[in-house]
C-alpha cells in the first residue's frame, strides 16, 4: 500500500501495482541466488537395472 499525506492533511491510501513475475524473480535471485544446476551425470549404467 502507499499512503501520502497531502499538505491540507488529506490522507490518501492507493494499492500499489503488483510487480512483473520476472521482476519479482530477479529480486529473488539476487538475495537467494540461482537455482539453475547442470544435468546431472547419471553415469554409463543409466537405466541398466532389471527387474523381476
Amino acid at each position: 500500500m502507499k499512503i501520502d499525506v497531502g499538505d491540507d492533511g488529506e490522507v490518501i491510501v492507493e494499492r500499489e501495482q503488483p510487480d512483473e513475475f520476472w521482476s519479482v524473480v530477479e529480486k529473488q535471485e539476487k538475495i537467494y541466488g540461482n537455482l539453475s544446476t547442470p544435468e546431472p551425470d547419471w553415469g554409463t549404467d543409466v537405466g541398466a537395472e532389471e527387474f523381476d
